[in-house]
C-alpha cells in the first residue's frame, strides 16, 4: 500500500487511541499507544491499554487490516528509584500474553526502561567498532588554520 494511502486509511486509529485516554504514534506499519500513570495505578493503565488495543484490532479487522498481536511489546518507563515498583507480570492484549521488556527498539532507536539511552549508545558504538578495520583504511586528517 502506498504511504499516503496507508496514512489516509489509518487516520481513524489516532481517534480510537485518544478516546481511550492514551496517546499514539504511527509510523509506516508500526503503531504505538502510550500512557502514563503513578506507580500505584499501573494495573489500571494495563487494562486501559489492553482494551484500547482490542478495539484497534477490531477496527483493523473491519477494515481488512491485521493486527499482529504476537509482535506487540510493552515497556514500563520510570526513574531508577521507582523501577522496582512497576509490574513485571505479563498482561493480555488481543488474546496474546505480553511481558514487559526492559529494552525495546522503536524505529531504529533502542529505548530502555530508565530512558538513559545507554543501550542505544552501546549497540551503536559496538556496531561502529565492528566495522573499524574498514574505517582505518579511509581515515583522513585535515589540519587547517584560521586567518586572524
Amino acid at each position: 500500500m502506498e504511504p499516503i494511502l496507508f496514512s489516509l486509511y489509518t487516520a481513524d486509529l489516532i481517534g480510537l487511541v485518544t478516546r481511550h485516554g492514551l496517546r499514539s504514534h504511527l509510523f509506516a506499519d508500526d503503531s504505538r499507544a502510550y500512557g502514563s500513570c503513578p506507580p500505584a495505578a499501573t494495573v489500571g493503565l494495563q487494562n486501559q491499554l489492553s482494551v484500547c488495543v482490542g478495539v484497534v484490532g477490531e477496527w483493523m479487522a473491519a477494515n481488512s487490516l491485521q493486527l499482529n498481536a504476537d509482535k506487540t511489546e510493552s515497556m514500563w518507563c520510570s526513574s531508577k528509584r521507582r523501577i522496582g515498583q512497576l509490574p513485571s507480570e505479563p498482561f493480555v492484549v488481543c488474546g496474546s500474553s505480553v511481558t514487559p521488556f526492559n529494552v525495546v527498539r522503536d524505529i531504529g532507536v533502542w529505548v530502555d526502561s530508565g530512558l538513559t539511552m545507554s543501550t542505544h549508545i552501546t549497540k551503536t558504538v559496538a556496531g561502529r567498532f565492528a566495522s573499524a578495520p574498514v574505517m582505518q583504511c579511509t581515515s583522513i586528517v585535515v589540519v587547517y588554520k584560521l586567518n586572524t
